[in-house]
């Protein structure tokens, strides 16, 4: 299974849950929904690092040997800046692919040309261009972006909801702000973090066979 399709049911129980309990239901449902997920996740993130750790370039190399690898040229580092999708079989016979996917996650130079460079910025790294625009090669792939921002606003709806209801009950309403942000904001943002580091954390393993036991 997908990483999305696994994310897909406790993510659901969630959101219903988190919706349900805003107009009174009992909020054990959305506890129950916050375990499933995050067992589900767990479990499916572990096999996807080792599927993509045991396959170098990703899953659309499954079914083919990569050429031997080498590091990108600028010439090469400059085509490459590219949005949206690709066929797989367009990268089948990439003797760079390793060192792209590595670049991607962590080089901000690409063509040198400023306003080129700071737009292909925004569509691999904007919460939500990224999800429709990043390079089809990038380690953090448009699936995990999009279920990523599941995760997160099922974190955040029910909380955010009773916290703001409590503070308008006990007219603490200038509080409120402070507490979404320290409770709510900030959690989730180290959550979000963990996710990213999760999915493209493998690419920085140079020895891949190595990487395996690490996982």
């Amino acid at each position: 299974a997908s990483l999305a399709q696994a994310w897909a049911c406790p993510v659901a129980s969630v959101v219903s849950a988190s919706l349900a309990n805003v107009c009174g239901v009992d909020v054990c449902i959305s506890l129950v929904g916050v375990v499933a997920m995050f067992q589900a996740g767990a479990n499916v993130m572990q096999q996807h690092m080792y599927d993509r750790i045991q396959t170098p370039g990703g899953e659309a190399s499954a079914s083919a040997t990569l050429p031997v690898q080498r590091p990108m040229t600028p010439e090469e580092k400059a085509m490459e800046v590219k949005c949206g999708v690709e066929e797989d079989g367009e990268r089948l016979a990439c003797s760079y692919l390793l060192d792209l996917e590595y670049q991607l996650a962590q080089s901000y130079y690409w063509s040198g040309i400023f306003l080129k460079d700071m737009f292909f910025f925004f569509c691999n790294w904007h919460p939500f261009l990224g999800m429709f625009f990043s390079h089809p090669r990038h380690p953090w792939a448009k699936s995990e972006r999009m279920m990523t921002t599941i995760v997160s606003c099922s974190l955040t709806m029910l909380p955010s909801a009773l916290l703001v209801q409590w503070g308008k009950q006990n007219e603490y309403q200038m509080l409120t702000g402070l507490a979404v942000f320290l409770f709510i904001t900030l959690p989730v943002m180290i959550v979000e973090v963990a996710l990213y580091w999760l999915a493209v954390g493998d690419i920085f393993c140079k020895n891949w066979s190595s990487c395996v036991c690490c996982v």
